[in-house]
């Protein structure tokens, strides 16, 4: 949301192209908000976080995002789904967030 708040006439992400719209990053914060949803719902229980990845349906956006695509299906899940239900888990249970940890 910080970033909506710059107001950009151009964006340049660390990958890709220039977005001059704010399309690609509402729906990235859509995608966040609906796994801290989901992960409000579990975050009390001693789920693990593979197991809250199991359990968290990110459907909608993988298919919007990645369509049928076979390779982008295993970057979703590798570098998307996973680290960012690990992550809001521990923000969640108000643990420590490291990068590249599980």
């Amino acid at each position: 949301k910080q970033i909506l708040a710059l107001d950009f006439a151009v964006l340049a992400p660390g990958h890709g192209s220039a977005m001059r719209d704010t399309g690609y990053v509402d729906r990235l914060i859509a995608m966040l908000t609906d796994v801290r949803t989901q992960i409000d719902l579990l975050s009390h229980t001693t789920i693990d976080a593979a197991g809250a990845a199991e359990r968290v349906n990110q459907d909608a956006a993988r298919k919007a995002l990645i369509g049928d695509d076979p390779w982008l299906e295993i970057w979703f899940k590798s570098y998307w789904h996973a680290p960012i239900v690990s992550s809001a888990l521990r923000e969640a249970r108000g643990e420590e967030i490291r990068q590249g940890s599980n």
